[in-house]
């Protein structure tokens, strides 16, 4: 646990001090404070559903940005060898990696507690489902993180890790909208592989099992992948 510990405080300390970090913090957060203007300029519900709605959206954009240098920059910099070759597993490099951009993910959500607190000054909101629509956020974010640190362990340039985990990301996008275009069997299995099905009963204040461990299988999922692309790229 040392280790984990060591790879996650250092990784944490790199985002908190690159100023991409904040750029992208600052283009979530205007886009998220327009979308909650907009909802509640054009509704009379005390409901934060549109702000998630459209923000889910904007984390297909935001989050290769924040994850393609995670690892691809350790092997431009060639410090990939040297952080292997201390006392840490790769399982370990990986899981504190992801530890460190989701504590980061984590912090810039903590930025929109405002808008809650304007819905309770105007209005009164279901807090309950405010909670959950927070939680099933954060799972979809740190989802799409452990996809775009997959991306980023197949390349050491920044850019086409950047563009690889948009186009994995838009993916999920896609299969949403194919599910409401078919019907059947098929319709029933896009929609149990889309992040953004699963991610939808939160906002109504819904906390499912089987949502849960979807969001849960894919950061596993993704995260064991990096694991093994690393291995394969570093020791044939």
């Amino acid at each position: 646990m040392s280790g984990l510990g060591t790879i996650y405080r250092k990784e944490l300390r790199i985002l908190l001090a690159s100023p991409l970090s904040y750029v992208v913090a600052a283009v979530f957060l205007a886009l998220g404070g327009y979308f909650f203007w907009l909802f509640l300029a054009n509704t009379a519900l005390a409901s934060l559903s549109g702000y998630f709605g459209n923000s889910s959206i904007v984390l297909v954009f935001i989050v290769p940005v924040l994850t393609m240098r995670l690892w691809a920059e350790e092997e431009a910099r060639g410090t990939a060898e040297l952080l292997l070759t201390s006392p840490v597993s790769l399982g370990q490099v990986v899981v504190g990696k992801f530890l460190a951009v989701a504590t980061l993910f984590a912090g810039i959500l903590l930025l929109t507690v405002g808008y809650p607190l304007v819905l309770i000054l105007r209005s009164d909101p279901h807090l309950p489902t405010i909670l959950t629509s927070y939680l099933g956020f954060f799972l979809l974010g740190a989802a799409f993180l452990a996809v775009g640190l997959f991306t980023s362990t197949l390349t050491h340039h920044q850019v086409i890790a950047a563009v690889t985990g948009f186009g994995l990301l838009l993916l999920f996008w896609f299969i949403d909208l194919a599910a409401g275009s078919v019907t059947g069997t098929l319709r029933q299995v896009l929609l149990a592989l889309s992040a953004f099905t699963h991610f939808e009963p939160f906002t109504r204040g819904l906390i499912s099992a089987a949502d849960v461990t979807y969001f849960l299988s894919v950061i596993a999922g993704f995260l064991f992948l990096a694991e093994r692309n690393l291995e394969r790229r570093l020791w044939g």
